[in-house]
């Protein structure tokens, strides 16, 4: 009973001890985290840099990657909590993109341009999630050059990927709203520049006409359009298949005879044109080319067909002759 007694009494000398050391960190780390309380309750100014990239400027101008890449300085002044959220942001990693058209941009003379000081705070302020009162630019004012852009009026391609069920098809040429759009561009590009296509539609299942709100396809650093969306119409009508026999022309010289004289031409056609659909709208050549090679066979071409039917084949598309005396 003693000797545990006296096992005992060196553990109960140690407790207040433990207990006072446990109260010194306890202190300490409150001491310490009140001392930074009161030191991030402050008044701090930082100097920062930001990317910028000037970005939809005037459509008849044209901002070149030298110019509309830019870095300026500035200070932030505000207490340590936000200072210490905003540093925690990734705004030193990534440009910032300026829309000059959406902003109040000034003009210097007429290739040049400048966002005032205050404009650009403002808008900065609220991408940074900053008070503008508490953010300057060093530089003041920033300016850049641009590039007067020629312009013109283009056609629309429209991409399209259709599936469609069986027995219907696309009936015609799709159209747009508008037909032609007017296109800015500097002069490197202007002139190889045709037309403007939309971005890719892709439909399955199509039995049915429909039309459909697509935007345009364009680099938007080159090319400015008037409009970037444009309304396409798809006509779709259900098919069915027929055929028709034709007699093949051949010219007056040489003088032959042809086997067989006539071929047959199957094709697709819209049920609503079905009835509309004679031979004498069709009109098959011969092609002589192969003569003075003493070809055995000729080839055929198609001269005139009917709108809005697809030829499927041509049965023979190549026939024998006899040269006449």
């Amino acid at each position: 009973m003693q000797s545990h007694q006296e096992h005992l009494q060196p553990l109960i000398a140690s407790a207040p001890k433990k207990r006072r050391l446990y109260a010194f960190f306890f202190f300490l780390v409150f001491s310490t985290l009140l001392w930074l309380f009161v030191k991030l309750a402050g008044t701090y100014t930082i100097s920062i840099e930001i990317s910028l990239h000037l970005v939809e400027p005037p459509i008849e101008y044209w901002i070149p990657t030298k110019q509309a890449n830019q870095q300026i300085k500035a200070t932030v002044t505000s207490n340590g909590f936000k200072l210490l959220r905003f540093l925690s942001t990734s705004f030193k990693e990534n440009r910032i993109d300026v829309p000059v058209n959406q902003l109040s941009f000034r003009r210097q003379n007429q290739n040049s341009l400048y966002l005032t000081a205050s404009e650009l705070r403002g808008y900065l302020g609220s991408v940074l999630d900053i008070n503008e009162n508490d953010f300057e630019l060093t530089e003041g004012d920033v300016y850049f050059t641009v590039e007067p852009l020629l312009n013109k009026k283009v056609g629309i391609n429209v991409k399209h990927e259709l599936k469609f069920q069986d027995q219907y098809a696309l009936y015609g040429k799709v159209t747009t709203s508008p037909d032609s759009i007017m296109i800015y561009a500097p002069s490197s590009v202007f002139d190889t520049l045709q037309a403007i296509s939309t971005l890719l539609i892709k439909q399955e299942a199509v039995n049915a006409s429909f039309s459909k709100e697509i935007g345009l396809s364009f680099d938007p650093i080159l090319i400015h359009p008037e409009n970037e969306q444009v309304v396409t119409q798809f006509n779709i009508e259900r098919f069915t298949e027929s055929t028709v026999e034709i007699k093949i022309d051949k010219p007056s010289k040489p003088k032959m005879k042809l086997f067989p004289s006539t071929t047959r031409i199957t094709y697709a056609v819209a049920m609503k044109d079905f009835k509309f659909i004679n031979a004498d709208q069709f009109y098959v050549m011969l092609d002589t080319n192969g003569i003075s090679t003493r070809n055995k066979f000729l080839g055929l071409s198609l001269i005139q067909q009917p709108e809005n039917i697809q030829v499927t084949r041509i049965e023979p598309d190549q026939i024998e002759y006899i040269l006449l005396k």
